[in-house]
This record gives structure tokens, sequence and C-alpha cells, in this order.
């Protein structure tokens, strides 16, 4: 074989190294090119999730909002009460109707459903058990504030489910009674409980 011919099949094998070499390297960028897009695709879903997750919490939280003010809940018009003695607010469907009103509770009817919800605070927090039964107790976040969630059942009829909870050396104390859909009253009063908020306090006289 003349050098020439040795000289030319030396081009060509490095040629064909070459080409290997740029194939794989065309290759490489791009497999890194879409793991960036990927990458910056899911970094971008969730954001974009974590927005309207945020947004919706705001919206159910109402925690700035004023006695009496209309709010949307799940497609369901309801309505804040708040609570300046103590500095709480909470939402109720609309369609309740406020039994009675003091400083330190405030009672909610549904005559549909013949529920009663209650808030009690401070000394008002202090009633009886006698008759119910005890069916589940669990710990639980309202407002950002750690308490008690209590589900309790009597055998004479009746069924509640109330929270205890203690602020600013205050305890305060949530309540529905129900007749017997511990599912349905469950379901409203963990909505409730999640609209509850905290303000400061007005000051006592």
């Amino acid at each position: 074989m003349s050098n020439r011919s040795a000289f030319f099949w030396v081009i060509i094998g490095i040629l064909v190294v070459l080409l290997i070499l740029l194939a794989g390297g065309c290759g490489l960028m791009y497999y890194r090119y879409k793991k960036v897009e990927e990458a910056t695709l899911n970094e971008v879903g969730n954001e974009i999730s974590t927005f309207y997750n945020e947004r919706r919490e705001a919206e159910q939280e109402n925690v700035k909002a004023e006695e009496g003010e209309k709010v949307i809940m799940d497609g369901e018009d309801w309505t804040i009460y708040q609570n300046e003695r103590y500095g709480y607010s909470f939402g109720y469907p609309s369609d309740w109707q406020v039994g009675s009103t003091e400083d330190d509770h405030v009672i909610l009817l549904n005559n549909d459903y013949q529920a009663t919800l209650e808030f009690r605070s401070d000394a008002m927090t202090a009633f009886g058990l006698e008759g119910y039964d005890l069916v589940e107790k669990k710990g639980i976040s309202i407002g950002g504030v750690d308490g008690e969630i209590y589900h309790l059942t009597s055998p004479g009829g009746g069924n509640m489910i109330y929270v205890k909870f203690n602020r600013n050396g205050k305890d305060h104390l949530m309540v529905i009674y129900y007749p017997d859909d511990y599912k349905s009253a469950e379901k409203l009063f963990n909505k409730m409980i999640k609209t509850v908020g905290f303000v400061s306090p007005k000051a006592e006289d």
C-alpha cells in the first residue's frame, strides 16, 4: 500500500471518529436540553399550583372579614361573624340564623338539619357532658392555634362535635349539635373550622 493510500485511510478514520464524537455531543446536548426544559415546566407548574392553592386558602380563611360580610365558600353563600372582645371571626352558611349573641358566646341555628352551632369563650366554655359517650378525640389546629377536637354521642339521641383551644390565656369552645348524620355534620364543621381567624381583641373599658 502506498504512503498516499495509507494517509487517505488515516484521514477517513479521523473523520469517522470526529463524526461519532460530534453525534454523541449533539445527543448529550439534546438530552440536557430536554431535562432542563422538563424541570422548567415542572417548576412553572408547581408555582401555578401553589399560587391557586394559596389564593383558595386565603379566600376560605377570610381572617380580615368584617361581621356580616358575605363570602363564597365552595360555591355557597356564607356569612362572617366577628367577635371584637375576644378577637376572632368565623364563617357559617348564610341560611343559618343567629339565635342569640353575647360577648362571650354566639348561637347559630339551622332548622333544616335541626343543628345548632355555638362558639363560647372564657367562663362560658365550662359545661357538662353528662349523658354523652366519647367516640373520638384528636389534636387539631384552629386558626393556627393548637387544640383538641372531640366527637361525642348520646344513647338517648343527639350528638356533638366540639373543638376546645386556648389563645392568649382565654379558653374557647366551638361546638355543633346534630341529630344523627355524623358525616354531613363533620364535613360542615370542618369547613367552619377552616374559616376561623384571629385579630387583636378589643381593649376592655
